[in-house]
């Protein structure tokens, strides 16, 4: 059985270098990974070697401890602290940190402890901090630390600690002498240093062999140099403590002039740890020098009681090597092409593919409509004009020139038989495109000049002024914007979200705009819940206060819309009511959520909107329903959901006799066909199954070919249980059953459930009982954010996770863990007989059989102007045959494996 798609959770692994220093992946502001997995970490010389094994994932508690002496046993030991990261020295001393409540202390904060043990293993310092929650939002408790240096020679541990002041990020190295298993001095090594001010924080450290120096590389930043500063290098060689000998300024080394992306690529690779590119011989260190693609190496040596340093030589580095993909280097193969397989859907309606949907004055409605996208190419775009009874008026071809990888992202009434329309780019600094349209003429008119950002909602006003709301896009951040246009398309006023809040005029957490039948203009702002209302010159008249007005806190204000008589319409995503309706006077006057009469939700995704008459208007995209002032759909124009028709496939799986599961995003019924594509029966939704749109379903057979799907929008992270609707081998209903996580497969030959969780699968037998827990890998790490699971025809189990594949027999029994290449992308797709697996990435396909010994690689030519996605594959006809489907379409190619 194979494996559903998911959004892709990336776990960084640690990557930690004993007896020098490296910043780990989890030390950043916005935290990365909190697993740590089994590491083992060596002495300089090779005599003695550690492994430490946690108890816990997040390293919370206890774990054990085993030593070797020359690959010998030396002790073992479990203690109640796991060591984060560790060092041990040539005469076997191990110094190191924990921190009792994992990395991240957030739920508790727990304690930071540093530890010194034996060369027998017994604890010889074990100094306990109690951490405190930081200050900063989306930063973890302190102390923590950025690294560690466990330095045999010089007798000493250096423990480099975060400072709690994010924006001042000036470290303190707390030392300890690892003979006394005492603490010595605390030092901030920036103000030991002279000219400090560029340096703004330290990249990477590393002790420099037989000697007491410690060389260190340093961010350098002035900012009070011509646009904006100068990004480059320090780097110093200090003394035991922590005084600079030495010092070495590259003030433009990391900017690349001219060439962002470049300039982008190499400061990532900074932040990797390439500006040190060896501390390896005595005496001696390397250091990159970007601005001439150069290794330049140096001797340190001591001469009348002063450091002397002297660069030795200079070898050429390639920077762009670092950065480029790898080859895959693997066999490649050709798979035998069999045919296509093209399941029955429903072709869409007149009315349907819906966004941006409006009224003009005499209550005719406007939208967009576009065709599946491509990717990479853009989506042919019409503009669709209808009377309330669905009767097409017009359709006018949006035949101009448009980016790919950009939108349509307003339509608006004007006045008359004028509407406009804007295009937008999502890329940095860029602008929005306009046009006007006569739907008279059908005549499109470029709007020159147009000077507006990224167009996030339209408003038009019937004398053919409009305001926009847009965003700026920046490289690390956004702004947003409430602009004013005339009806010749020149800029009138502008009002920015300013998180200063100066002025009552400014912007705050703007969520969204509209327009009320007054002519004033409605802003949602979702920070702190509140409703500006500005007028037509862009002045606040009037502001609300949404929990003061309902009653209650919202739970998530999402959009706002224009109501009858001046007042607006407040969407409360996932709230007690969908909809909110105020007066202008900010009283509620009814709240609502959109249903059917059968009780089916109506999915607003473009939200409501109020006609001339007043009539409350909704929109799912794929039709267009009128609603009663109680929210019931009276009058549908397009195609209703219907449970017995498949229209855009939500989610597909095959079982291993060849027959496709399809199941529809607006029902989230079932449709079962056999293996050419013929329709065999279909397995019905009820109304109140799915609260939206069907997404990522979660969907399982048994051996006696009944089906299961699990309830709900999405995938489920209940870690405990979910429903899920059960049908019979022809279809019928069946009770809904209760399973045990938020996905399940059928373990075929036992009837018992392979349960996926977040982080550890359960094997668990018809009974209730649970038979197996899994939580590590077969080479000892933790499983991390499952998404790629799937169960061989003989019970075994695959996992692919962090960039391996992870097998384990029909009892749970780990068997082997298999590397694959690291070009198989962010969101790659697991199929798996028991015998073989097939990848689907980025890289192409590839095809693993479960001993490990072949990894070989494919490109099917059908697939050759696909770009970063091969497909969902499955291995049916007892994996002699493969089947990738295209993610988007009703099509299947089927290949012939060798």
């Amino acid at each position: 059985m194979n494996g559903f798609s998911s959004f892709s959770r990336i776990a960084v692994g640690l990557a930690l270098i004993l007896t020098s220093l490296r910043v780990t992946p989890a030390q950043g502001q916005f935290g990365g990974s909190e697993v740590l997995n089994p590491k083992v970490y060596h002495a300089p010389g090779g005599k003695f070697s550690l492994t430490v094994d946690p108890s816990d994932r997040c390293a919370r508690g206890a774990a054990t401890y085993h030593c070797q002496e020359n690959g010998q046993a030396k002790w073992s030991v479990t203690l109640p602290f796991t060591l984060w990261d560790a060092g041990i020295t040539d005469e076997g001393i191990v110094g190191g940190y924990s921190y009792t409540e994992g990395y991240a202390g957030i739920r508790d904060t727990g304690d930071f402890v540093v530890a010194i043990l034996s060369p027998k293993g017994e604890i010889l310092l074990k100094e306990t901090t109690p951490r405190e929650t930081s200050r900063f939002p989306h930063d973890y408790s302190d102390p923590k630390a950025r690294g560690l240096i466990v330095d045999g020679p010089n007798d000493r541990m250096v423990l480099r600690i975060s400072d709690p002041d994010v924006n001042r990020a000036q470290e303190t190295w707390w030392g300890y002498q690892l003979s006394k298993a005492t603490a010595s001095e605390k030092l901030v090594p920036v103000n030991l240093m002279p000219n400090s001010e560029v340096a703004r924080s330290i990249l990477d450290v590393k002790p420099v062999p037989n000697t007491p120096l410690t060389l260190v590389h340093w961010w350098r930043y002035d900012n009070k140099q011509p646009q904006g500063g100068r990004a480059g290098a320090r780097f110093t060689l200090i003394d035991l403590q922590a005084k600079p000998v030495w010092q070495l300024d590259l003030p433009t080394d990391y900017e690349v002039p001219g060439d962002e992306k470049a300039e982008d690529n190499l400061r990532h690779l900074i932040r990797q740890g390439v500006g040190i590119l060896g501390t390896n011989e005595p005496g001696r260190f390397d250091i990159l020098v970007a601005a001439q693609k150069a290794k330049k190496s140096f001797s340190v040596k001591s001469v009348s009681g002063k450091w002397e340093v002297q660069e030795i030589s200079q070898v050429a580095f390639d920077l762009t090597a670092k950065s480029k993909p790898q080859p895959l280097n693997l066999p490649e193969i050709s798979l035998t092409y069999m045919d296509s397989v093209t399941i029955q859907t429903v072709p869409p309606a007149p009315v349907s593919g819906i966004h941006s949907f409006t009224f003009d004055g005499n209550g005719q409605i406007a939208f967009l409509r576009s065709d599946e996208p491509i990717r990479g190419k853009v989506s042919p775009t019409t503009f669709i004009q209808i009377d309330q009874q669905g009767k097409v008026l017009r359709q006018i071809p949006l035949a101009v020139d448009v980016q790919a990888n950009s939108q349509w992202t307003g339509c608006a009434w004007i006045g008359g038989t004028q509407f406009l329309l804007t295009h937008s780019n999502q890329g940095f600094e860029s602008k929005s495109r306009g046009w006007w349209l006569d739907t008279k003429t059908g005549k499109l008119t470029a709007v020159t000049g147009f000077d507006c950002p990224a167009v996030d909602r339209l408003l038009g006003f019937a004398d053919g002024d409009w305001v926009a709301l847009a965003t700026v896009r920046h490289k690390f951040t956004s702004t947003s914007s409430m602009l004013a246009f005339d009806s010749r398309g020149q800029r009138r006023w502008e009002r920015t979200d300013d998180s200063n809040r100066q002025g009552e005029d400014q912007l705050f957490g703007v969520k969204d705009i509209a327009r009320t039948s007054r002519d004033e203009i409605v802003v949602l702002g979702n920070v702190l819940n509140t409703v500006k209302v500005f007028n037509r010159e862009g002045h606040v008249q009037r502001e609300f206060d949404l929990a003061e007005s309902w009653k209650r806190e919202p739970n998530y204000a999402s959009s706002i819309a224009t109501d009858r008589d001046g007042g607006f319409i407040v969407e409360d995503f996932d709230g007690k009511f969908r909809f909110i309706r105020m007066k202008s006077d900010g009283s509620v006057h009814a709240e609502f959520t959109p249903k059917y009469e059968d009780g089916r939700l109506v999915n607003t995704s473009d939200g409501v909107q109020v006609a001339p008459d007043g009539r409350l208007w909704a929109c799912d995209g794929n039709c267009l329903v009128r609603l009663t002032e109680q929210g019931i759909v009276d009058h549908v124009v397009g195609k209703a959901p219907q449970p017995t028709e498949l229209n855009r496939i939500a989610s597909l799986s095959v079982d291993r006799k060849g027959q496709i599961y399809a199941v529809d995003d607006r029902t989230g019924s079932i449709h079962v066909f056999d293996r050419t594509g013929k329709l065999r029966h279909g397995c019905q939704s009820l109304p109140t199954d799915f609260q939206n749109a069907v997404f990522q379903s979660a969907m399982a057979m048994n051996d006696q070919e009944e089906v299961y799907l699990g309830l709900g929008d999405g995938l489920s992270f209940d870690e405990d249980e979910r429903q899920f609707s059960h049908f019979s081998a022809t279809g019928q209903r069946l009770e809904n059953v209760k399973l045990p996580a938020n996905r399940c497969y059928f373990q075929p030959g036992t009837g018992n459930v392979v349960a996926i969780r977040m982080n550890e699968i359960l094997l668990i037998d018809p009974s209730g009982q649970v038979l197996q827990t899994i939580r590590r890998s077969p080479d000892g790490n933790w499983l991390n954010y499952l998404n790629q699971v799937a169960v061989g025809a003989d019970g075994s189990i695959a996992i692919l996770n962090q960039g391996a594949i992870h097998l384990y027999q029909s009892n749970g029994d780990p068997i082997r863990t298999i590397a694959l290449p690291q070009a198989l992308g962010h969101f790659p797709s697991l199929a798996y007989d028991g015998t073989r697996a097939v990848i689907s990435g980025e890289c192409g396909l590839l095809l693993v059989d479960n001993a490990g010994k072949s990894v070989r690689s494919c490109r099917p030519a059908e697939w050759k102007d696909t770009a970063n996605e091969f497909g969902e594959p499955f291995l049916v006809a007892g994996g002699q045959e493969l089947l990738l489907y295209s993610h988007g379409t009703p099509i299947l190619h089927r290949y012939k494996l060798p």
